[in-house]
């Protein structure tokens, strides 16, 4: 056999095993397509899941802050000075909450999750990301501003609460001794620590379970992604 040959038979053979592994390359990244495609459809579904819960819920307070509450203010029998404060507080988290939620939704929407294809799949799989991110932060910012509204409510209706079972009984907080309060407000701190840490893992856990897994999948996918490429 002539060296031509030989030289003839290397080449095809070569040429041969970069198109094999061509080809694998492709049918990895196929797999990933599909990977990738998979987790955003469930994800999308959470998300449409959790922004009708969410708008359900804001939809709730906002009936409860032009009409229920109102309503049960007037029957009861004491003048609450610091009513009109904490309702405009109640307000500006429920607003914040609302515009957070919009700018996420506006942001995810412009990800185009109907058209993910073996070309653009890094670029989809990063721009899902960066929203999950943004949703993260803006969910836990959300989450913090409620938490710090509720503790306020919370200690304003124990005043209330005090003020109204004193009335009762023909007494008056002027009355009440250093020990009264600090064992109320010892008393209503830890009802309060409990009740908070509880809401707390309680939203996290759903938020994880939503929404958490499917980044953390999302990411893994990407790099992943990124090593084959490389």
């Amino acid at each position: 056999m002539k060296f031509d040959d030989l030289k003839t038979i290397w080449q095809q053979a070569s040429q041969q095993e970069v198109e094999s592994k061509e080809l694998s390359s492709s049918e990895i990244l196929s797999l990933l397509k599909k990977k990738t495609w998979g987790i955003v459809e469930k994800l999308d579904l959470n998300i449409r899941l959790g922004f009708l819960i969410l708008f359900l819920m804001l939809g709730y307070l906002f009936v409860d802050y032009f009409v229920f509450s109102p309503f049960l203010l007037k029957r009861i029998p004491l003048h609450i000075s610091y009513y009109e404060q904490l309702e405009l507080l109640d307000l500006f988290v429920y607003v914040i909450a609302l515009v957070c939620f919009i700018v996420f939704w506006v942001s995810y929407r412009k990800i185009d999750t109907k058209n993910i294809t073996v070309l653009n799949l890094k670029e989809s799989i990063l721009h899902i990301v960066g929203a999950l991110n943004l949703f993260r932060k803006l969910f836990y910012l959300t989450l913090g501003l409620f938490l710090v509204c509720s503790a306020v409510d919370f200690f304003a209706g124990l005043r209330t609460g005090l003020e109204l079972g004193l009335s009762m009984h023909g007494l008056s907080l002027a009355r009440m001794t250093l020990s009264f309060f600090i064992f109320a407000y010892a008393f209503g701190t830890i009802v309060l620590a409990l009740i908070v840490f509880g809401y707390y893992a309680l939203v996290n856990w759903v938020f994880n379970r939503l929404y958490g897994q499917y980044l953390k999948k999302l990411k893994a996918t990407l790099a992943e992604l990124e090593e084959k490429i490389e």
